[in-house]
């Protein structure tokens, strides 16, 4: 076995032997394709027709026809990430497996190009090489073919076939900007640094590790603090313990904090957490792992544990261990989807969140009445006691945004998306929330983007001014987003005010395709995209 490490070395540098290699791969997914259809009776997965079918061509555009006047503090990017796979997806096909593609409108002094690109990840070279998808995938883990479809996978990593090292993520799912880079993530995977050139042109320039100091799992969601500069996050896994590592970075990308959470000691599915001025709140949802649920229930390996309450781990942001992280348990089984806000007051932490009191992986089987909703939890740090409370009756919402230099301070204002399931999820508009009203009224006010045949997606608040001197308040800036309508199968970029809410936008831009529904989006204003670009 002393030759090993070198055998797999050469398989992964010889291109005709891995092309072979993959090729093999590629046969034995087709097979076990055949097989899982006929064993489970599959039909095609919603999330391949209509607007969330994946589009094959990457386009560039410039001084798009803008209706009615985007404002001066929209100059900058607004854009969208989301699942398009490359190659058409067989087996089973499940919302959050697609390549990363980013789709971006560069706006400046009132014109707008726009530009959308794969994100050129390890995984998509792989399956460049033989123009198939043969990369693991959420929606083929299910049954006995799925275990089948792991040890096959694995067999190839070990041969140095697949190149684990190089990351297999797919980049799909959110965008964070830090130390002037913008980079798209996901969750299982390190960070892929991105460029928006002068022109809006979109292109990946490396995976990145920061420096080689962080090797871990990397969050779809890490929280920026405004006033401080730093970037904090966290990376898990669902294979072996610790479960949950812990990292910061300073306002350069420094790494300087980087430990393992110990007492999360569940393969749990963390999918966001969040930040105060002191503390870092972790998740510890009720989704888990559950690989013998696959086998034994013919389901996708995450399960959804209504027995098992929801807990909360809160430790000081700068602590270089668990060692003094207090643990809350919730009164109920929960799966917490996206942060709102998180913020101090007294011996009291304030959470304001999006998620589900019961939630299914296979996202056609979720109820309306177990849809995402707000919620606000209320930590004692003295006493150990946790409160709950649904912030209002108004269900159906998430992918919450709000004022982004108010990260970890105290909030008035959150924009969410509607959300509505059925066959697939749908945002068929916006709606406001102020903290500030009395318990049940926090809903002042609802956008429903012109029509039932029009749908969108996550928002991005644009103050209406950089300087804060000069705003009239909180609310005061821009929601901008991509609507597309069904009808006419047009998509458009769109940009509402913030404070009146109307569903009249102040401007819309008619893109040159459709843009498939995604999901997170990001605004880069003027002076950050400079920067990125330097």
């Amino acid at each position: 076995m002393a030759g090993f490490p070198a055998l797999q070395h050469w398989f992964s540098q010889s291109w005709g032997i891995r092309t072979a290699g993959l090729t093999v791969l590629a046969f034995l997914q087709t097979l076990l394709n055949f097989l899982q259809f006929n064993h489970h009776k599959s039909k095609e997965s919603p999330y391949l027709h209509d607007n969330y079918a994946p589009i094959r061509e990457e386009a560039f555009a410039q001084n798009l026809k803008v209706e009615g006047t985007l404002p001066a503090a929209c100059n900058g990017v607004f854009m969208r990430v989301g699942p398009n796979p490359k190659y058409q997806p067989s087996g089973d096909y499940h919302w959050f497996d697609g390549d990363g593609m980013l789709h971006a409108c560069r706006i400046k002094d009132g014109k707008v190009h726009f530009s959308n690109k794969w994100i050129k990840t390890n995984s998509q070279k792989h399956e460049d090489l033989v123009h198939f998808p043969i990369m693991l995938k959420l929606g083929d883990l299910k049954g006995w073919i799925g275990l089948l479809r792991i040890w096959l996978f694995n067999i190839f990593k070990a041969l140095g076939f697949v190149n684990q090292k190089a990351g297999l993520g797919r980049a799909n799912t959110a965008l964070v900007q830090h130390s002037n880079k913008l980079m798209s993530l996901y969750e299982s995977d390190l960070p892929y640094w991105i460029r928006v050139c002068c022109s809006g042109i979109i292109e990946t320039v490396t995976r990145t590790s920061f420096n080689g100091a962080w090797t871990h799992e990397f969050t779809a969601h890490p929280k920026l603090d405004s006033k401080t500069g730093e970037m904090v996050f966290f990376g898990y896994n669902t294979e072996k313990a610790p479960f949950v590592h812990y990292g910061v970075a300073d306002r350069s990308g420094k790494v300087i904090r980087n430990f393992p959470i110990h007492k999360i000691n569940a393969p749990t599915m963390m999918h966001d957490f969040a930040i105060t001025q002191q503390y870092t709140i972790l998740f510890e949802n009720s989704l888990v792992f559950d690989g013998a649920a696959m086998v034994k229930e013919m389901t996708m390996p995450f399960s959804f544990k209504t027995e098992r309450k929801m807990r909360f781990g809160i430790l000081k942001r700068h602590a270089t261990s668990d060692k003094d992280m207090q643990m809350f348990e919730a009164d109920r089984a929960m799966m917490l989807w996206h942060t709102a806000n998180a913020w101090e007051e007294g011996d009291c932490i304030h959470l304001l969140v999006c998620g589900m009191s019961d939630f299914q992986i296979k996202l056609n089987e979720n109820k309306q009445e177990s849809t995402s909703r707000m919620w606000e939890f209320v930590f004692n740090l003295k006493t150990g006691e946790v409160k709950r409370r649904s912030v209002s009756d108004h269900t159906g919402c998430d992918f919450p945004q709000g004022n982004p230099s108010l990260m970890g301070y105290k909030s008035r204002f959150v924009y969410c998306t509607t959300l509505l399931y059925g066959e697939t999820v749908g945002f068929p508009g916006l709606n406001k929330f102020d903290m500030s009203l009395p318990e049940g009224q926090q809903v002042v006010a609802t956008i429903d983007h012109e029509g039932p045949h029009r749908f969108g997606g996550e928002c991005q608040f644009v103050p209406a001014s950089q300087n804060p001197a000069e705003l009239k308040g909180e609310d005061d800036g821009y929601l901008l987003t991509y609507v597309h309508d069904e009808k006419t199968g047009v998509s458009e970029l769109v940009c509402y005010d913030a404070r009146t809410m109307s569903s009249k936008p102040l401007a819309r831009v008619k893109l040159p395709q459709r843009v498939p529904y995604g999901f997170h989006s990001n605004f880069m204003n003027e002076q950050q995209f400079r920067n990125q670009l330097a």
